[in-house]
């Protein structure tokens, strides 16, 4: 009776401890998968940071001119205008962030004088973004358009 009785222990123990390790790998595989998934992730957040380290370097070359003050911002705005015979209607503030300076331009023009002025925005000394655009038909061969410009001032 003995003996029956501790194989009958034996058995029950052996089957519990068959149901722990089974229970124990199903958790081991999923820690796998969820380390897996850990590992795509980190790996997709270096990318991104090696990506970002790219660019920031390849912008670190192309040295950039922040204006010192408004007047500059609205000197080369208006030149730029004038350089390629565009009449200015009105050349007026406009709110921006905080640090830019920004500025709204209606002018009238040839079409091909408007363009070579966004070029020479695209040139100033500072840095300088055309934010908004807008061509409406003029006179004869003429447009007309608003232009707002915006560029970061030091402060």
């Amino acid at each position: 009776m003995a003996s029956l009785l501790i194989f009958a222990f034996l058995v029950l123990g052996e089957l519990h401890f068959a149901n722990e390790v089974t229970t124990l790998r199903k958790e081991i595989a999923r820690l796998e998968e969820e380390r897996t998934l850990y590992e795509l992730q980190i790996e997709r957040a270096a990318s991104e940071a090696r990506a970002y380290e790219d660019a920031r370097l390849k912008l670190l070359k192309y040295p950039m001119r922040i204006l010192e003050d408004e007047v500059s911002f609205y000197s080369g705005v208006e030149s730029a205008l004038t350089r390629n015979e565009i009449s200015v209607a009105d050349v007026h503030p406009v709110e921006g962030e905080k640090g830019v300076v920004a500025a709204q331009v209606n002018f009238t023009g040839s079409y091909v004088s408007v363009l070579k002025a966004i070029t020479d925005w695209r040139q100033m000394d500072g840095v300088a973004r055309l934010k908004f655009l807008v061509f409406l038909p003029g006179d004869g061969s003429t447009v007309r358009g608003t232009a707002v410009l915006e560029s970061i001032l030091k402060r």
